[in-house]
């Protein structure tokens, strides 16, 4: 049997799903009983219980529904007091006057959906907050306190200017925040993103390298110790790593060049005969295998290793260097040479490749390019970098390095942060610790440039690591030709540093070395000996005689031993004169000297610290007489020969127990 709604059942059940919908139940009395519109006959208590549940005051106001269960045409539905997202304006509702109320221009929160709504009629306006009540005669008319008046009349894309004010969108805020500010960015990405994707391959490759240099060193000891056992399953892990790094380098290297075709053709050969020896040495019965034959095949099979890695590395390095040398970008060239300095922190070997790829050569002529002179910090850190390896310091001469950093220092319109760099390079290829140490083309003629230079840079060192980096280089250029001496005593270099000292710039044990290095150095001219005096030289030589180390790290006990070996160096060839003997006594410079000799913890158990000690010593007793010293302090010290005494102090406190 069909049932027949009535025109207020259609309507609830048209305008509102399923989990909001309610339909009121309509009781119609017969008699003394009630029946229900499910035809089921209840009695008039429980009709009248029913009809109280389904009343509006028993439903949560944003699920009541205001219906008398009529269906006449004037009947007034009000949707203030549903929720926005689910108010709906019936269909054929009257409307007065021919007008219609546009809610549409109000924000849904604040909408007022009403139609035959009196002005006395408060059923629908009691609702709302009283700032946002209006009247609905089918005319619009302003809030009572909010700024914002006649919203219908504004345009709406002022409106939505307006509501900016006062509202954020975080979903709009992230995508514009994530958007690039540049706007040519399409052909830069890709070559950063090359960069960035060589250096991770270069990585990749390096990491399975170094896990099959360490499955070699176990084989060979295991031939070394004769476990034949374990061998077969040892060549199958190196022959299984093997692979893999041929299939990692296939996947990084997507235009592979012949000669990496041919090197890989050879490592699976040497794998495939490695693996018939080891099948064919069968049981060994208690005889004595021969080795030579694996030691071959191992032999064999490692240096087509060491070629493949090497040559599939290098051209990872090349296409970075390209980079650097193509790009126009110069963003992309920046994000390169970081990674081209990153790879040359990691070792000698990767120094070695990128100057074997011609990255020395490309930076410099980055270095000369006006065009890029935002690039020209960058460009001279990475070859300080790279220049640890004589490959690159032969291929700084080959390009004019010298005379590139010469022009670099000597131009004061250059910022600091430039000529400082610079000073950087100058510092290390001209280290003494290296083991390519040796003169360099073109350097001999830009030397009076090139200390004139770095003095004014240590005049003009606005920070502690700038003045560093000119000290260091100077310091370097005095141990490479004597002529460096006689340049700076020309340009009062004592004067300079001694007067930089003063201003506090020298405070890190790091630049203490450098500044004791150039005055031990220049102690060796007479002319610079009376410089150094007049200048406070003395005292300053003396204060460092008392450097501790600040921290326990290896870098700096070690720079601290510097220290105090060169300043007791340069005190001992200061005292040629004897008025510098006399003004080290009179500053207490002997009872330091002393503490030196005898305090094994003062000198950091240096021994190159307690010899320098006792030469001053003995240069001072020399000139000024033992009467300086303490009768212990010259029968220990002074009367015993040299190694005697450095025996003495070296063994006075250790215990025989």
């Amino acid at each position: 049997m069909t049932k027949v709604l009535t025109q207020h059942e259609k309507f609830s059940t048209k305008m509102f799903p399923e989990t909001f919908r309610v339909i009121p139940p309509k009781i119609s009395t017969n008699g003394d009983k009630s029946v229900t519109n499910g035809g089921l006959h209840i009695s008039p208590n429980v009709a009248k219980n029913i009809q109280e549940k389904f009343s509006k005051n028993k439903f949560p106001g944003r699920f009541r529904a205001d219906s008398s269960g009529s269906a006449s045409s004037n009947e007034k539905f009000i949707d203030t007091k549903f929720p926005g997202k689910f108010r709906v304006t019936p269909k054929g509702s009257p409307v007065e006057n021919g007008k219609k109320f546009a809610d549409t221009q109000f924000p849904g929160k604040f909408r007022v959906s009403s139609q035959g709504s009196s002005e006395g009629d408060s059923s629908s306006s009691s609702k709302l907050p009283p700032q946002y009540k209006v009247k609905l005669n089918g005319l619009v008319k302003n809030f009572n306190t909010h700024p914002r008046a006649n919203m219908t009349k504004i345009d709406s894309v002022q409106k939505w200017l307006q509501d900016l004010r006062f509202m954020t969108e975080p979903e709009c805020m992230s995508v514009l925040q994530g958007k690039s500010i540049s706007g040519n960015n399409t052909s830069v990405e890709p070559m950063v993103a090359a960069a960035k994707s060589n250096k991770d391959s270069i990585d990749a490759i390096r990491s399975r390298a170094a896990v099959i240099s360490v499955e070699f060193a176990k084989v060979f000891k295991k031939i070394e110790k004769e476990r034949w056992k374990h061998l077969k399953s040892a060549s199958v892990r190196i022959t299984s790593h093997m692979r893999s790094l041929l299939h990692e380098i296939n996947t990084c290297i997507h235009d592979m060049p012949p000669y990496l075709f041919e090197e890989e053709a050879a490592i699976m050969e040497e794998c495939a005969k490695l693996s018939q020896y080891l099948e064919s040495m069968g049981e060994t019965n208690g005889h004595k295998l021969s080795t030579t034959p694996i030691v071959n095949s191992l032999t064999e099979l490692g240096k087509s290793f060491s070629t493949v890695v090497d040559m599939a590395l290098g051209y990872l390095v090349q296409s970075m260097v390209q980079t650097v040398d193509e790009s126009n970008s110069a963003y992309c060239v920046q994000s390169t040479i970081s990674h081209i300095i990153s790879l040359g922190l990691e070792g000698e070997h990767m120094c070695y490749l990128i100057a074997r790829e011609g990255g020395v050569k490309t930076l410099f002529d980055l270095c000369r390019d006006d065009s890029m002179s935002q690039t020209h910090c960058q460009a001279l850190r990475g070859i300080a970098t790279i220049s640890c390896v004589s490959e690159s310091i032969s291929a700084l001469e080959k390009t004019g390095g010298v005379e590139c950093l010469t022009d670099i220092l000597c131009n004061i319109s250059l910022g600091e942060s430039m000529r400082s760099e610079a000073a950087g390079v100058i510092a290390q290829i001209t280290s003494p610790s290296m083991n390519h140490y040796q003169h360099i083309m073109g350097f001999i003629e830009n030397l009076d440039d090139l200390i004139r230079a770095l003095l004014n840079l240590c005049v003009q060192a606005s920070t502690h690591e700038v003045f560093l980096l000119a000290t260091a280089a100077i310091a370097n250029i005095t141990f490479m030709d004597s002529m460096a001496v006689d340049c700076l005593s020309s340009y009062n270099a004592a004067k300079i540093i001694v007067a930089a000292c003063s201003m506090n710039k020298a405070e890190s044990v790091f630049a203490k070395d450098q500044v004791a290095t150039i005055l031990a150095n220049m102690s060796v001219l007479d002319a610079s000996v009376s410089e150094i005096k007049d200048n406070n030289g003395i005292q300053l030589l003396l204060s460092y005689l008392q450097q501790r180390p600040l921290q326990n790290s290896d870098a700096e006990i070690a720079a601290s031993e510097r220290v105090l070996q060169k300043t007791a160096i340069a005190v001992t060839r200061l005292c040629r004169a004897p008025e510098n003997a006399s003004i080290i006594v009179q500053n207490k410079g002997v009872p330091l000297l002393v503490n030196l000799c005898r305090n094994i913890k003062a000198r950091n158990n240096s021994d190159g610290v307690l010899i320098a000690s006792l030469a001053a010593l003995r240069k001072i007793s020399s000139l000024i007489g033992p009467e300086c010293l303490d009768v212990l302090d010259v029968q220990q010290l002074i009367k015993p020969t040299l190694i005697d005494s450095y025996l003495i102090c070296s063994q006075m406190e250790e215990s025989f127990v």
